[in-house]
């Protein structure tokens, strides 16, 4: 009792009183995704976010407001989000971006530019999603620089690095992995997004993603949704955190 009324009188200052008994479990149960993936970056060491698809970089913000204290590499290959992202890795002296696509070549392509900006993608973007989101729907295509991961890889990291990767990439999720080809051991975690429905045309399937990264000595520890159809209220898209495998 003596517990509730004093966070009750700390609200205000956003404090709030643990005891000392409560266990480890219950304290774990708790967790918001926020809090997992904070405590999977801080269990497993990791040095280095790669942050593929960064937009205006919410994901690389979400990141240094959680208390992560590492690198990240942030890459946009959209001409007006890059802007915004360059302004945001400002407030961050561990933070660097490039104006470049990630996917399975290196050379140029033409990316579908998304009204809404987020859902822009090298894929064409199908009904279904445009219903959804009516503000996604493509407004322009841009000729845009990419390269492979392989290509850049060292540039990127150094050999001691424990890497995080992060793909947000609308549908080319798994071109990005196709630039790696073997995905190096150094990499301990990888977050991606991931499809209920067909979105895009040529995108993998949640079964094919999963498999993919399970063959590549990685398991799945969470899911967060991101995206829900507001007819049905059927969920579209979700992030899925997969991390390395101990055995």
């Amino acid at each position: 009792m003596l517990k509730i009324l004093a966070n009750k009188l700390l609200r205000p200052l956003a404090i709030t009183l643990v005891s000392d008994w409560e266990s480890p479990k219950t304290k774990t149960a708790e967790m918001s995704y926020s809090q997992r993936h904070l405590h999977w970056l801080k269990e497993l060491g990791v040095t280095v976010c790669i942050d593929i698809g960064a937009n205006a970089g919410q994901y690389g913000r979400q990141l240094i407001g959680l208390g992560y204290v590492g690198k990240i590499v942030s890459f946009e290959p959209l001409s007006v989000a890059f802007s915004q992202l360059e302004d945001a890795i400002k407030s961050y002296k561990k933070w660097t971006a490039q104006n470049l696509a990630i996917s399975d070549i290196d050379g140029q392509l033409e990316i579908n530019i998304a009204g809404n900006s987020q859902s822009s993608s090298l894929l064409q973007m199908k009904k279904r999603h445009r219903d959804a989101e009516p503000q996604s729907a493509y407004t322009d295509r841009e000729l845009v620089a990419v390269a492979k991961l392989s290509t850049i890889w060292n540039r990127i990291t150094e050999p001691a690095d424990l890497v995080w990767i992060k793909i947000d990439t609308q549908g080319s999720e798994r071109m990005v992995l196709n630039g790696l080809g073997r995905i190096p051991n150094q990499v301990v975690a990888v977050e991606v997004e991931l499809s209920f429905s067909d979105l895009y045309d040529g995108q993998p399937s949640v079964p094919e993603m999963t498999q993919y990264l399970m063959d590549e000595g990685f398991e799945m520890v969470a899911l967060e949704e991101v995206f829900r159809e507001p007819v049905s209220h059927r969920t579209l898209q979700v992030n899925g955190i997969f991390l390395r495998r101990c055995d």
